[in-house]
């Protein structure tokens, strides 16, 4: 039997995901009658038995993975089947909190697991947020930044080059 503890899966764009992090994050294992066999110890012989179909979401893309399996005597067991739906990248995602994350997989690397708008757990790659006044000195705007934070960055290069100039001039002075 194939056990699927999330057959839902929700991301934000521009996620992607192989189909051995989509079978992690759903929770996938396989019960036999004589043992169970989490996903860590499950020996793929391909993924042939993975079939994918678009499915039709109105906020973003969808895709149904219907998964199927047979034991070593040829059985099949029913196929289950894991839903993902793609948001756009426009989409609200705000960080999910610490207990929250408890009851997620650990996302795979540069990801972060979030709550969209409607309470569903999201996968989402984090951005940088702008320059704050809390940032520390020294932190300069990154590209695509206010202009009204690169000014006075430039502004004050601008005096630091200007003070330079001076004080090399007035010891060129005081040396003659």
């Amino acid at each position: 039997m194939i056990n699927v503890k999330r057959p839902v899966l929700y991301v934000r764009q521009p996620i992607k995901l192989t189909i051995v992090d989509i079978l992690r994050l759903a929770g996938v294992s396989i019960t036999d009658a004589e043992e169970n066999i989490p996903l860590s110890k499950l020996n793929a012989s391909g993924y042939g038995n993975i079939k994918w179909t678009v499915a039709n979401y109105p906020s973003g893309d969808g895709y149904r993975i219907q998964l199927n399996v047979k034991d070593t005597p040829g059985l099949s067991a029913p196929f289950k089947t894991i839903m993902i739906f793609v948001e756009p990248k426009s989409a609200k995602v705000t960080p999910a909190t610490a207990a929250q994350r408890k009851l997620l997989p650990t996302p795979p690397a540069g990801m972060k697991w979030g709550v969209d708008e409607d309470g569903d757990p999201t996968l989402y790659i984090p951005t940088r947020t702008l320059v704050t006044p809390t940032s520390p000195l020294g932190a300069l705007p990154q590209t695509g930044d206010s202009i009204i934070l690169t000014i006075p960055t430039m502004f004050a290069a601008a005096g630091v080059a200007l003070l330079a100039v001076l004080r090399r001039r007035k010891r060129t002075q005081l040396s003659d």
